[in-house]
Formats: C-alpha cells, structure tokens, sequence
C-alpha cells in the first residue's frame, strides 16, 4: 500500500505535462507566434512605404527580440492559467491522503473523496517524471502518484508493471522540464 498526499505542484507539473505533450497547445504556440510575426512584418511594409525608416526598425527590432521571448512568455501564460484553474477546480484536493494498492489484478485507490477499484489492465502507460508518475488509463483519465516517498513509489510502480505482466507502454521522461 502506498499513501501520499498530492500538492499543488504535483497538479501543476501534471497540466503543464499534458499541455507539453498535446499537439493542439504546440499548434497554438506556432500559430501565435506566426501572427505576430506577421503582424510586425505587415506594419513594417506599410511604414516603408511611408519612407519612415526609424519606425520600420523599432517593429523589426522588436520582431527579433519576440521571436526569442516569446516561448518564455508562453510556457509563464500556460503555468499562471494553470495556477489559477488548479485553485479554482483542485483545491479540495490537495494535501488530501490518498492510499492505492494493488490486490491481486485488481488496483484499489482511496481518499476522503472517492474509494474505486478497477483491473490493473486498463492502466494504457505508466510515464515517470521527475517528481510523479502518471497513471493514463484506456479511458483517458489519469492516476498522478507523488513520489514524496521516492522509494515507496518506485516499488509500487515497479510492483504495479510485474503485475501487468508488460502489458503497458512504460514512458522513462525524468528529464522532461517545463
């Protein structure tokens, strides 16, 4: 048996995890940055054609400088939108004892708020991070395990992968950083 309590931050690193990992945030991240680039650019054609250089520097300067500036900008919005999600719809939820075990091929967890069981065959991957691992079940939901107890988690995990005999995706991502 295994009993941790789940911060903030573990809830923090297991959003910005999804949304390094979803191709729609990527795609997002690249459209913006285009459109600004864009933007700057058009506004540059329009004032050469008005003869004022000094302005057509500022805006190319200042597409240069963006083009740099801009992944920082980006990965600060997503963490700040996460923060405040994270308090508005978990703060119920953190600091909160959870116990998971495992009996037999069944993977019970149990806290304040919810006592469920279900098959240990519908964990789809197990992904270690630095601090956590992350549970994704076929149904698209996630189990986040803290791993404050380094050595107690590893051994649930590693007892959770014998008991599911490698039938799962195993994701080794400890040098994943926001």
């Amino acid at each position: 048996m295994l009993t941790y309590s789940l911060q903030e931050s573990d809830y923090l690193r297991f959003l910005l995890y999804r949304a390094s990992e979803s191709k729609s945030v990527l795609n997002r991240k690249k459209r913006n940055l285009i459109m600004i680039i864009v933007t700057i650019i058009c506004l540059s054609f329009l004032l050469y054609l008005n003869n004022d250089s000094a302005l057509i520097l500022f805006f190319l300067v200042s597409c240069i400088v963006l083009l740099f500036t801009y992944p920082f900008y980006f990965k600060w919005r997503y963490k700040n939108f996460y923060k405040s999600y994270i308090d508005q719809n978990f703060k119920d939820r953190i600091n909160k004892k959870t116990s998971i075990w495992i009996r037999g091929d069944v993977l019970f967890i149990e806290s304040d708020e919810i006592n469920q069981s279900f098959p240990i065959n519908k964990i789809s991957e197990v992904i270690e991070i630095q601090d956590n691992y992350f549970l994704n079940l076929f149904s698209g939901d996630y189990i986040i395990i803290s791993r404050d107890n380094t050595n107690a988690s590893d051994s649930f995990i590693k007892k959770l992968m014998q008991e599911m005999n490698h039938k799962y995706i195993f994701k080794d991502k400890r040098k994943w950083i926001w």
